[in-house]
């Protein structure tokens, strides 16, 4: 037996707790048989492939924990001036 597949469009309106109701900007929903009018395919026993790098994304996590280290000591080492100057002044 196949299933219609309800196609969720744009400009739905919120109701709460997840829930949504049809507007005058989403238009009534429309119901669609896989593989039917241009509809795409519905395949079952595929694994969804990431569209994420996760080589990369390390690699952007490492870079930008050692700019907040850089930052952090940039910061520390303008306090470290700042009460040297202070110091002075006194």
């Amino acid at each position: 037996m196949r299933w219609p597949t309800l196609l969720i469009l744009n400009g739905l309106k919120r109701i709460g707790q997840h829930l949504f109701e049809e507007s005058e900007g989403s238009g009534s929903p429309m119901f669609a048989y896989p593989d039917e009018n241009n509809m795409g395919t519905v395949k079952q026993y595929y694994i969804e492939k990431s569209n994420v790098d996760p080589i990369l994304s390390i690699l952007s996590l490492t870079e930008s924990s050692h700019w907040n280290n850089y930052s952090l000591k940039a910061f520390e080492i303008g306090a470290k001036i700042e009460d040297r100057l202070m110091d002075v002044r006194v």
